[in-house]
């Protein structure tokens, strides 16, 4: 190894001698450089930015590729066994490449290999794996739900709605294996993986917190693996009410057949199957009827909170007890009321005369039908319906 300098002496036939020629110098150099290394391989698109760690996610296809080799070499690059090009090295031992075309989506590996001036071709670096995932954001997801599991009122929640279920379940799609994330009001409240169908879910259970009551705002968005985060939903807003409506006032029971009518009070006896059981409660809610504890009936408060109700279906006779619970729309349920215990009897009322006694002489006894008598104060015997 080394240099050689090759020099040539001409002599013609009669044996006379030039002088010799200058000198042809080369180099012998068959030590290949030292291995080159990779140093960075640097990401300047979308979200995230700056040196990719090894082994990790990147949107960028064309990230720019750095590390040292021996002065004056040429490196070689090669992703995944092929060469994608070569570059000259400084001579303060550095070198970059940035890729050109651009890289495909998918796993890389990048090794560099030195080659002096004489040909000799390193071993190997190191190399350097990466996932490429580009295409930029992903697409914005859709809210195409909200479930709300709380009785009384169950299932979506229409936007603009009304809910009394702080941690309802939300519902969507987006693009399969991102990651969705759901805000309050720009306040991050839960996060799940858009499934292999585009449908995700972030159960109530998963949320970080309640929904305040009141109205608010919901938005999502998703992150792919590189981390780019899409543009958010349009809003989708719910108000959530978990205050339960006070009870109903001014309950009444009401008879209007036969002789005796007016208000039916606890412990009285009626003969009207069909009473009318009347209130006062929040304008626009539902009130629920209940006899002997079992519901009968829904009805609606008008905007006064009015409520009026009378059984379409006749009371059986016997023992009932009415009483009222008031729902709110959101499904909030208040106290119930006292109740009016209360008993129905529509069975004919039966009398008859069995017995007239005269009482003053000179003739006493029992009258006969027609008879004739001089007490104009007989006693009267008889039958009738008990009680």
């Amino acid at each position: 190894e080394g240099a050689h300098p090759f020099t040539l002496i001409v002599t013609d036939p009669a044996g006379n001698a030039s002088l010799p020629s200058d000198p042809y110098t080369i180099t012998v150099d068959t030590t290949a450089p030292a291995a080159p290394a990779i140093t960075s391989v640097f990401d300047d698109q979308g979200a995230v930015t700056g040196n990719i760690v090894a082994g990790s996610i990147t949107d960028d296809a064309q990230p720019q590729i750095s590390g040292t080799a021996e002065p004056g070499s040429t490196v070689i690059i090669y992703d995944n066994g092929q060469e994608i090009g070569r570059e000259t090295v400084a001579a303060d031992g550095t070198w970059t490449h940035l890729p050109v075309p651009a890289l495909n989506n998918g796993s890389h590996t990048l090794t560099v290999e030195a080659m002096d001036a004489a040909g000799n071709v390193s071993d190997p670096s190191a190399p350097f794996g990466f996932e490429l995932i580009s295409g930029g954001a992903p697409t914005a997801p859709a809210i195409t739900g909200v479930t709300d599991d709380v009785d009384n009122i169950v299932g979506n929640v229409m936007p603009g709605g009304l809910t009394n279920d702080a941690r309802p379940d939300f519902h969507g799609t987006g693009a399969p294996g991102t990651t969705v994330n759901v805000y309050a009001d720009g306040v991050l409240l839960g996060t799940s993986t858009v499934q292999a169908n585009g449908q995700w879910t972030v159960p109530g259970s998963a949320l970080l917190n309640d929904l305040p009551e009141g109205l608010t705002n919901i938005t999502a968005t998703t992150t792919n693996a590189a981390g780019n985060e899409s543009a958010p939903t349009g809003l989708y807003p719910i108000t959530v009410d978990i205050t339960a409506p006070g009870a109903s006032t001014a309950n009444t029971l009401t008879d209007d057949v036969g002789t005796v009518i007016g208000t039916i009070n606890s412990g009285d006896i009626t003969d009207d199957s069909n009473p009318t059981y009347s209130g006062n409660a929040e304008p626009g809610a539902t009130v629920i009827i209940y006899d002997n504890g079992v519901e009968i009936a829904r009805v609606p408060a008008d905007a006064t909170g009015l409520w009026t109700y009378t059984p379409t279906v006749p009371l059986v006779d016997g023992a009932h007890s009415f009483t009222n619970a008031v729902t709110d729309p959101a499904g909030n349920t208040g106290p119930t009321s006292a109740a009016t215990a209360f008993t129905v009897d529509t069975t004919l009322v039966v009398i008859s005369i069995t017995q007239v006694v005269d009482n003053v002489a000179p003739i006493t006894g029992n009258l006969s039908d027609g008879g004739v008598s001089n007490d104009t104060t007989p006693t009267l015997h008889g039958q009738a319906t008990p009680g």
